[in-house]
């Protein structure tokens, strides 16, 4: 068991591609509503109550997907050969979606689309999505092999989905601009997914395996009962799903009505293409310049990452300890009162926390997630003013 096996290129860049299925679901959540409307004749309201209906079986099929994952017992895994049974079926679910029978009933049309639609969303893109989730704790226990595999993943996610946002008006236009052009492209786009999951499969391989496999032991395992109550009693995973869900809710309100906008109240859904280009500048920006260096920069010596070009490490409590730093930098991602809560009984009731020098000394400082938040922005300069008091007052 390679716990700790630093990886090759070619295996973090297979990680990197099987993340394709995610661009391609972000792309159909950008046209699909519009497909269906504009090309179809099905009704937005009637769209909208099935994409719901979807999200609620897509939820319970995420259950579900992990329970199989974690069953799975294969020469070549637990994880990694969903990614070889379900390429070709992934590939032909994203291209069945667009070959809704146009003579048929709008009854069908909406039967035809519901079951299309979740065939991909709910099925085929849940599996093999928490399977290459997965690869990440399977593949390396290493922190920094682990966050250079995560790099990769947000790389070719980012990409497909701007590329794929960005060009596909140009070319459905260009193919034509009829429903035979949609299905053209959505299925170069099912083939494209399908090799980019035969790549994660076959430039992969999972080198940790579990307590139980390597001991014979059977390990002690809690029911799914037992793993929603205990889920009910923690109040931050509660406070972890509503963010969750708000998210999710705006982002898919924005996927899908962007189009409309562009179309209808711009006058030119060409504008689709230029704008997606134009938003991916400031998270570059803050991925290749900002992300991670903002402490460098005013004078730090981040314990994690320092140049290893790294955006996100797994560390445990203990790990950290042993490194003891002289100052401990907190922030979140969202609600940041509550994170703060969490963040100060965490560090009161955990005893390893009162151990470190930084906490000993109230060296502990709470950073405003306006400045170091996860998603870029042209802040830096004031969360560079920030740090740099924080490290030049505590010298």
């Amino acid at each position: 068991m390679e716990m700790h096996k630093k990886l090759k290129f070619t295996e973090k860049l297979s990680y990197g591609i099987a993340d394709l299925p995610e661009a391609a679901n972000s792309i159909i959540a950008a046209f699909l509503t519009m497909f269906y409307t504009d090309n179809i004749g099905l009704a937005a309201a009637a769209v909208g109550t099935m994409f719901f209906i979807s999200k609620l079986f897509d939820g319970i099929s995420d259950i579900l997907a992990g329970i199989l994952i974690d069953k799975t017992r294969t020469k070549w895994g637990k994880a990694r050969p969903w990614l070889l049974w379900l390429s070709v079926p992934t590939g032909l679910s994203i291209a069945l979606i667009f070959f809704i029978p146009q003579d048929g009933s709008k009854t069908m049309q909406m039967i035809y689309a519901f079951v299309t639609y979740n065939l991909f969303t709910s099925i085929m893109f849940t599996i093999t999505g928490i399977a290459r989730s997965s690869l990440l704790a399977l593949m390396t226990q290493d922190f920094r092999e682990r966050g250079s595999m995560a790099s990769f993943g947000m790389f070719f996610g980012l990409a497909g989905t701007i590329l794929g946002c960005s060009l596909t008006f140009p070319l459905i236009f260009k193919l034509g601009g009829d429903i035979r052009a949609w299905r053209i492209l959505f299925g170069i786009y099912g083939v494209i997914v399908t090799a980019g999951l035969l790549a994660g499969f076959f430039m992969s391989k999972e080198y940790v395996t579990s307590v139980e496999a390597t001991s014979g032991k059977e390990v002690q395992k809690i029911s799914f009962k037992e793993g929603i109550k205990l889920f009910f009693t923690n109040k931050y995973l509660i406070l972890a799903l509503v963010a969750t869900v708000l998210v999710n809710f705006v982002t898919q309100i924005n996927s899908c009505s962007q189009t409309y906008f562009y179309k209808y109240t711009m006058g030119n859904e060409m504008l689709t293409t230029t704008l997606n280009l134009v938003s991916i500048i400031p998270i570059l920006v803050g991925i290749v310049l900002f992300v991670g260096d903002l402490v460098k920069l005013a004078g730090g010596t981040n314990i994690y990452g320092d140049g290893d070009g790294k955006d996100f490490v797994n560390v445990s409590v203990e790990d950290m300890l042993k490194q003891n730093p002289d100052l401990i930098l907190r922030t979140s991602h969202a609600m940041p009162e509550q994170v703060k809560e969490y963040f100060q009984q965490e560090f009161s009731n955990n005893e390893t926390w009162q151990q470190f020098a930084a906490v000993k000394n109230n060296k502990v400082f709470d950073l405003n997630n306006e400045y170091f938040g996860m998603s870029a922005n042209f802040n830096y300069q004031k969360g560079l003013e920030d740090l740099e008091g924080i490290l030049y007052e505590n010298n």
